[in-house]
């Protein structure tokens, strides 16, 4: 099975939106690794992330904290008014155990 390819309009718009939250993102990434954390009690950076994704709300996100009965678990939601695409990044990190 063939993978999709990205072109055009839809390649421009992730890249105009990476390079948008492009200083947040790099902040964050710092954050995390100069604060370890073991792994279920990630409670800074589960709390730093979503207050950056909490200031974004008026753009259409939305956080719900403690998500799937995980305290430290949390679920950012995008909606978007136009009705065009929305690409959806997973992300994980790795706690200490």
């Amino acid at each position: 099975m063939q993978e999709p390819k990205i072109t055009g309009e839809y390649l421009e718009g992730i890249q105009r939106a990476m390079q948008k939250y492009d200083a947040e993102l790099r902040e964050i990434n710092q954050f995390i690794w100069t604060n370890p954390e073991l792994s279920y009690e990630e409670y800074k950076s589960h709390n730093r992330i979503c207050a950056m994704s909490k200031s974004r709300e008026a753009e259409g996100y939305k956080v719900r904290r403690s998500a799937y009965r995980l305290k430290t678990s949390f679920l950012i939601g995008y909606t978007d008014s136009s009705g065009g695409r929305v690409a959806a990044f997973k992300a994980e990190y790795d706690a200490l155990l």
